[in-house]
Formats: structure tokens, C-alpha cells, sequence
């Protein structure tokens, strides 16, 4: 399922490009393809659409194609950066890049959130939850570890549920 996915996915970019080069127009253009987690298919031990937060899952949400700016592979970015992104990847003067963010508030679950998390410089950290648990993966390819409480996440948490109530 995943292979076939991304073939038809593929196919459709190279056509897409193709038409732009037929009409003279790539070099004016910027292909930005985005996507989400995708499923999870025992991976990571579940079965399911968005039941873990984890970098292997999440990391890679967007490729930018035909832009001479690339941002950085270390800094966490999420849909909520995709101005700045676009920006970056038009402008001629590179005084005029946009600083992206640096970090990005996660969480799975619908209704009831099973995970939240946050990815910055310090990596990932996440609370499950379902296990009541506190983890970190410092990097794509690590293990989790244990770890204390994060205040930062607690309060990026509470100000998106907040704003989500107060916007309905």
C-alpha cells in the first residue's frame, strides 16, 4: 500500500514537471509537496492513523522541489511553517529568509489525545497518555528514554486547547 502510494504520488510530480518544462515555466516555480504521518502498519508496534508520535513518522512532513533555498534538515518543521516556507523558497534577496520557528507541538488522538509532543533542539519530547509516561528521542534513529515532566510542552498544550475552545 505504501509503495503504491508513493509511486502514484511520484508519477503524478514527474508529470507535473514535465508540463513545466514543456511550457518554459519550472525555472519560475517552486514544488512544495506536503503530507502527514502517514499509517502505521505494526512499525512501530500499532496498527492505525496517528497513534504515535515519533521522529521516523514525522520528520519528513514536506520536500521542497526546484528551490535554491533548502532549510535546515535540524530544525523541526511543521504545516503551520508553510508561509514561511513558501517565502523562503521564492525570495531572490536572502535577507529577506523568514526564521522558521524551530519547534512544533504534536499530538495523536481525535477526540482524546493519546500522545502530545514537541520537537526542538532538544529533540523529542512526549506524554503518552494511555501509559502516563514521559519519554524523549533526542534524534531520527534513536531509542526513547525516560524523561522528567516538560513545562514548556504542559504550556504549548494548554494554549492550543484553550484557543480551540474558545474558538468554536
Amino acid at each position: 500500500t505504501y509503495y503504491n502510494a508513493a509511486r502514484v504520488i511520484d508519477n503524478a510530480i514527474a508529470k507535473a514537471v514535465d508540463l513545466l518544462k514543456e511550457t518554459g515555466r519550472l525555472d519560475n516555480t517552486v514544488i512544495l509537496v506536503v503530507g502527514d504521518h502517514g499509517e502505521e502498519l505494526f512499525d512501530f508496534g500499532s496498527l492505525g492513523h496517528g497513534t504515535q508520535i515519533n521522529y521516523e513518522q514525522n520528520s519528513v512532513i514536506g520536500k521542497l522541489i526546484n528551490s535554491a533555498w533548502v532549510p535546515d534538515r535540524h530544525i523541526p518543521i511543521g504545516l503551520s511553517e508553510v508561509p514561511k516556507l513558501i517565502h523562503n523558497a521564492l525570495v531572490k534577496n536572502r535577507k529577506q529568509i523568514v526564521p522558521l520557528r524551530g519547534s512544533v507541538l504534536a499530538f495523536s488522538g481525535a477526540r482524546k489525545p493519546i500522545q502530545i509532543g514537541l520537537f526542538s533542539d532538544k529533540g523529542l519530547i512526549k506524554y503518552d497518555f494511555r501509559k502516563d509516561i514521559w519519554s524523549q528521542q533526542p534524534a531520527y534513529g534513536d531509542y526513547e528514554k525516560p524523561a522528567d515532566p516538560d513545562i514548556e510542552l504542559i504550556h504549548l498544550w494548554e494554549s492550543y486547547v484553550l484557543s480551540t475552545i474558545s474558538s468554536r
